[in-house]
């Protein structure tokens, strides 16, 4: 046969307390216990003053290895190293079926002791299993699905948390990989199913990511990029004005230094100020605001030479004069243009290959165009 449990009825009351037993699976010596069949190991009595006479059920699966197939009798009972434990026993009993051990010696007795033992698969016990229901992430609700009619749950969800309800939820605070434990059980006995849950839905407060594309300063194209799902955007362009939108525009009327600051945010929290200084220089001197114009820039891309030509609405009314910049609004170069010119022919022969930015300007007007040169 196979042993799969042990069965002791316990008993006490307040003049009868029970300490812990440490529980044995003798072979037969001769009709008394002899060498231990498993490492002996301490259980704690079930039995307390609510309910005084109470079995004691002892799972003996785990030692599977060593108490499977057996033949012959067998012994079963434990020991009380300190102080004392009670069981319910049957006086007279049969006889032969009991022995006490004194003093290093066993020794039958007539009384029975109420001990169990259990063969084969453990009929009743329960086979622990559960479904899990992760819509909602990171709150996961658990269905028990346990066969064998358990009376009772005990849950671990691998946070800390525990649960006795039959079907709990749990809502996790922090992403990851939780292995979940459900031990079900009943008078026979307790199974126990794990399986591990993937946590994903837990909201942090997002990242700010952001950058400007100045080439068409003075309006600058601002890019949210920002990480961990935000829903609220804000922008301050360092000039008292402000924005909402994820990716704005921004069109300054003032040449200067602007501190862009940029702030992102979720339920979970906000992500703080990223702020950047930005340069504008593209704005012209002078009061009122200037009346800009499209550059006509012939051939582009160009190799040596540009033809820089004015559109017909552009009316002259001072000297003229060329500021060439690269795309960081540097300045590169500049030359005056006779008054009353339409076209003016530019050597850029020395430019490295790239973007540049060319403005022709006449007092507060002026015409601005973007040059490719290529070699």
């Amino acid at each position: 046969s196979d042993v799969v449990s042990m069965l002791i009825r316990n008993y006490t009351d307040p003049t009868r307390p029970n300490d812990d037993m440490t529980v044995h699976v003798w072979a037969d010596a001769g009709g008394v216990p002899g060498g231990d069949l498993i490492v002996p190991f301490t259980v704690t009595p079930a039995a307390t003053l609510a309910p005084p006479n109470l079995m004691t059920y002892i799972d003996l699966r785990p030692y599977a290895g060593s108490l499977t197939g057996l033949t012959g009798d067998i012994w079963i009972g434990f020991e009380t190293s300190v102080g004392q434990t009670w069981v319910q026993q049957t006086t007279p009993g049969i006889g032969g079926r009991t022995a006490v051990n004194s003093a290093g010696i066993w020794t039958a007795i007539t009384d029975d002791y109420h001990f169990r033992i259990v063969t084969g698969p453990a009929a009743g016990a329960p086979e622990a299993a559960f479904t899990i229901d992760g819509t909602a992430d990171p709150m996961f609700e658990f269905v028990d699905a346990s066969t064998g009619t358990p009376t009772s749950w005990s849950w671990t969800f691998g946070d800390g948390n525990t649960s006795t309800l039959q079907n709990p939820d749990n809502t996790y605070a922090a992403n990851g990989t939780y292995n979940v434990c459900l031990t079900a059980g009943n008078t026979v006995g307790t199974d126990t199913d794990c399986e591990n849950v993937v946590v994903t839905g837990v909201l942090s407060p997002p990242t700010v990511l952001w950058s400007v594309d100045t080439t068409g300063d003075p309006t600058f194209e601002f890019t949210d990029a920002s990480t961990g799902s935000p829903d609220t955007w804000t922008w301050d362009f360092g000039d008292g004005t402000s924005s909402i939108d994820p990716s704005p525009t921004k069109t300054y009327t003032a040449n200067g230094v602007y501190t862009v600051c940029h702030e992102v945010s979720n339920a979970a929290g906000s992500s703080g100020d990223s702020c950047m200084d930005i340069t504008v220089r593209m704005v012209p001197n002078g009061i009122g605001q200037p009346e800009v114009l499209v550059l006509n820039l012939f051939p582009n891309p160009a190799t040596d030479r540009v033809q820089m030509v004015l559109p017909q609405a552009f009316a002259f009314g001072e000297p003229a004069s060329w500021t060439l910049y690269d795309m960081a609004g540097r300045v590169l170069g500049t030359g005056r243009i006779p008054n009353g010119l339409q076209r003016w022919d530019l050597d850029v022969s020395d430019r490295a290959p790239g973007s540049y930015r060319l403005q022709w300007r006449s007092g507060d007007r002026m015409a601005v165009g973007t040059v490719v040169i290529q070699r």
